[in-house]
């Protein structure tokens, strides 16, 4: 606890309940998060492997595993540290099959999602000059974490002739993953969310993995 203020020492060492943390950039927040854990383990006697950390980059996570692995030499693999799209691939792995899709469904990159939209645009005739792949992917993006349908997109833009061009490119795109078994990151975030809102059994069977969940830059998750 040496060289901790007294409000980052009073979230290490809450147990019980929930528990938010407003910091600014470079105060500290990774090191109460790394150190908490450390807490739970050591003082509180919580088992690592019901531990679970999430962060929304690959580097952060990356940070937090070599911090926690100081600190816990033997247990840092026992505690789960990884990003939250990380995190909705292990459980898509294991659960997706309820919404029809196999478990060895394919993801896709930037690259693999401008490769449909390529496909798109060379059927409907196209200018990417006019609708940037960039562009069309945000708007996508957009509507999917709106929960905007294709059919709904379409019905709001039909006064307008760009926005039914971006509507129908979003219906082909996502008509095309359904086909290829495919997520794109959102839909990673997006099928965990209605697996756990949906399946109960599901939802209690991942609650039972974890008593503490502590997540670094919350506003991003």
């Amino acid at each position: 606890m040496d060289n901790l203020n007294d409000a980052q020492k009073q979230a290490i060492v809450h147990k019980d309940g929930p528990m938010m943390v407003l910091a600014g950039p470079g105060s500290g927040k990774t090191t109460v998060i790394t150190k908490r854990t450390k807490y739970l383990v050591e003082k509180y006697g919580v088992n690592p492997r019901n531990i679970l950390v999430i962060t929304f980059t690959k580097a952060a996570a990356r940070e937090m595993k070599e911090r926690v692995e100081k600190m816990l030499p033997h247990l840092d693999s026992s505690v789960k540290i990884s990003t939250i799209h990380s995190f909705c691939m292990r459980l898509l792995r294991e659960d997706i099959y309820v919404l029809g899709y196999p478990r060895n469904f394919t993801v896709l990159d930037s690259d693999d999602a401008r490769s449909v939209l390529k496909d798109a645009y060379k059927l409907m005739q196209i200018d990417v000059k006019a609708y940037s792949y960039a562009s069309m992917l945000s708007y996508i993006s957009a509507n999917k974490t709106e929960f905007v349908s294709p059919s709904t997109a379409l019905d709001m833009a039909k006064f307008d002739e760009k926005e039914q061009v971006r509507a129908k490119v979003y219906a082909f795109y996502q008509k095309r993953l359904k086909e290829m078994y495919a997520l794109d990151f959102d839909d990673l975030l997006l099928f965990t969310r209605k697996i756990l809102n949906m399946y109960p059994e599901i939802r209690f069977k991942w609650q039972k993995k974890f008593d503490y969940i502590h997540v670094d830059e919350f506003q991003d998750v």
